[in-house]
């Protein structure tokens, strides 16, 4: 994923909000377990560490479970919105034997 400097900029920080839940869903969905997952960011320089500080702010706060795991939505929009879970556990060794 590729961050230009005026997404960094204090009248675009919708803007910049919108593109890291992009590259997070671009990045994890599937677990990352797909070819075309995001790998790399490559960010404006002096703005590395505020990214990677947003980044991390928002995989900290996603909810890893069961697909079908719900959670009360903890970001105050005011709405009784159920949250699924964000990240799924990946399935053990005997798991994928059982699958074969």
């Amino acid at each position: 994923g590729i961050f230009l400097p005026d997404l960094f900029q204090s009248t675009k920080q919708e803007e910049l909000s919108r593109a890291i839940d992009q590259a997070i869903l671009g990045a994890l969905s599937f677990n990352g377990q797909r070819c075309t997952a995001l790998k790399l960011f490559f960010i404006p320089k002096g703005y590395g560490q505020d990214f990677s500080r947003r980044l991390a702010q928002r995989i900290e706060n996603m909810h890893v479970g069961l697909p079908w795991q719900t959670w009360s939505d903890e970001e105050g929009s005011g709405t009784d919105k159920t949250v699924y879970s964000h990240i799924t556990p990946l399935p053990g060794k005997k798991r994928t034997d059982l699958m074969r």
